[in-house]
């Protein structure tokens, strides 16, 4: 019965921002670079391309612009085996707040990848789209990143990625504060961390693989990531500044090596 089905993704947040700010995040291409991809290029008009660049990892998705309806749609596609990858971006005002909807639709009869990320890709990037439109709208970011290879469950680094307990073992010294139930999306946190420093904002995103939480100290976010590189498995600690120079990103990166290592440490133990 798979080859009647293919594995759609659907995802959707609300924010205070207007329509037309979120339109401007999802269609100006030096705006998609604060917040989707590293830098993205093209026209946003039907028949165009629109090409997201993520720079760390070499890879770079061009797709064809199939449908725009201003501050309502856009339309996206991309090839994709025999077929075409859709991606559909759809606003809609309720009330005082916006409501944003993605859809990402494999080609037709693409069975389903028990090792894709891309359900948990789009929960942090949602994520990433309100926190922007919200409070950074129009910043320029500086991005960081470090990477490791380590061998785990998801289940493992869940429980160290998206609990107090686990995040002391590796990146929080203490927490200050830390929600005392479920769910965790949305709620404050507050920790001091390792080296000592304060580390506060809200918990943005938790999946079954990965997390992220705002970062008020530098004005950004830190993504908890995971993803498959060939046969091994990769922990990687990713985030931005808005307003950010280029010293204190490398600064925050060099600062985040440490306590990936110490995650890894801590899972080879």
């Amino acid at each position: 019965m798979w080859l009647e089905e293919s594995p759609i993704i659907r995802k959707s947040i609300e924010t205070t921002a207007y329509p037309e700010q979120v339109w401007e995040a999802l269609t100006d291409t030096e705006l998609l670079g604060q917040w989707m991809a590293d830098s993205a290029g093209g026209w946003p008009a039907v028949g165009g391309t629109l090409s997201l660049t993520w720079e760390r990892f070499g890879m770079t998705i061009e797709y064809k612009v199939a449908e725009v309806k201003v501050c309502q749609q856009l339309v996206l596609k991309c090839p994709m085996g025999s077929g075409q990858q859709t991606v559909t971006f759809g606003l809609r005002r309720t009330g005082k707040t916006t409501w944003v909807d993605v859809t990402d639709a494999p080609a037709p009869f693409t069975p389903h990848n028990p090792h894709s990320s891309a359900d948990s890709n789009w929960s942090l990037s949602m994520a990433a789209l309100k926190l922007y439109v919200e409070r950074y709208f129009r910043k320029p970011r500086r991005s960081f990143m470090a990477v490791a290879k380590a061998s785990f469950t998801f289940g493992e680094i869940m429980a160290l990625y998206a609990s107090s307990q686990g995040l002391e073992h590796w990146l929080a010294e203490r927490f200050e504060e830390w929600p005392a139930d479920y769910p965790l999306v949305g709620k404050p946190y507050r920790l001091v961390s390792k080296a000592g420093d304060v580390m506060s904002g809200y918990i943005m995103a938790v999946t079954e693989k990965e997390a992220a939480l705002s970062w008020n100290e530098i004005d950004g976010f830190l993504e908890l990531k995971t993803f498959s590189l060939g046969p091994g498995k990769m922990l990687c600690l990713r985030g931005s500044g808005y307003g950010m120079d280029q010293e204190t990103a490398a600064l925050v990166e060099e600062g985040l090596k440490p306590r990936l290592l110490q995650l890894v440490d801590y899972l080879e133990s």
